[in-house]
């Protein structure tokens, strides 16, 4: 029997974009076992380190879609059938202004949006441990959790 999926918002105020990528790479890693298929943009930037320009690359290549703009590509939907592609979406994600991960039911395990400021994940309990053991228990709301902390805030 698998593990009821609960919806989780990471809270990265007052984190820096290092932070979010580790945490947006570290939730990827938590739910590839179960990632089936994926999408992302890629804005391209010259500013990017190496290894994000070559997995912008290896996705570019890998992708069903032909660019109108080659500054800026859509992957499409993609299957994880090959490890070295998914390698080069975790690595990327990061960096892409939207990006999502489905089981092989085709529900949402992860949507990032804004370079992974954003991060949507629908987590087992096992995964939620994962995450929560570098990111800190504090920073995986529920729905529930965030609203309640945005009405307080206001």
């Amino acid at each position: 029997m698998t593990d009821a999926r609960t919806l989780y918002l990471l809270d990265t105020d007052g984190w820096s974009d290092q932070q979010c990528r580790d945490a947006c790479r570290v939730a990827l890693a938590a739910v590839s076992a179960d990632a089936d298929r994926y999408e992302c943009d890629i804005p391209f930037s010259p500013e990017w380190p190496a290894d994000v320009v070559r997995a912008a690359s290896y996705l570019r290549d890998a992708s069903r879609k032909r660019p109108r703009d080659p500054a800026y590509v859509q992957t499409g939907v993609l299957t994880n059938d090959d490890p070295a592609r998914w390698t080069a979406f975790v690595t990327f994600a990061p960096w892409a202004l939207d990006a999502s991960v489905w089981t092989k039911k085709h529900e949402h395990l992860v949507s990032l949006t804004d370079e992974a400021e954003s991060m949507a994940l629908e987590l087992t309990s096992d995964q939620h441990d994962a995450i929560a053991a570098v990111v800190g228990r504090s920073r995986l709301l529920t729905k529930a959790e965030n609203d309640q902390r945005r009405r307080a805030a206001k």
